[in-house]
């Protein structure tokens, strides 16, 4: 079950990169072509669009290497952590 949940990630990440620049371009030319403006919008667009995929890469597969268990380089999982000195009951676990 793991491994296919993997796999919709990896799916998740090719639309999330693929999408996002060919909306963008679209959209340039929907522009363009309905108000008459110049082709730098499309340029400007299309790298807005580059620009989110590249996030949406960044935060893929910081969500695939969560979701395998594998500790992100560079960076300390100190997030989730409870405090050594810290006795108090959060809203979560209350129950």
């Amino acid at each position: 079950m793991r491994l296919f949940s993997l796999l919709t990630w990896v799916t998740q990440l090719g639309f999330s990169v693929v999408c996002p620049p060919l909306f963008m371009l679209w959209l340039a030319g929907w522009i363009r072509d309905r108000y008459g403006i110049g082709s730098w919008l499309t340029l400007v667009l299309g790298a807005i669009g580059l620009l989110i995929s590249f996030r949406s890469v960044q935060s893929g597969i910081r969500a695939i290497m969560k979701e395998a268990g594998v500790e992100l380089p560079g960076r300390k999982n100190t997030r989730n952590k409870p405090k050594a000195s810290d006795d108090s009951v959060s809203f979560n676990d209350h129950l």
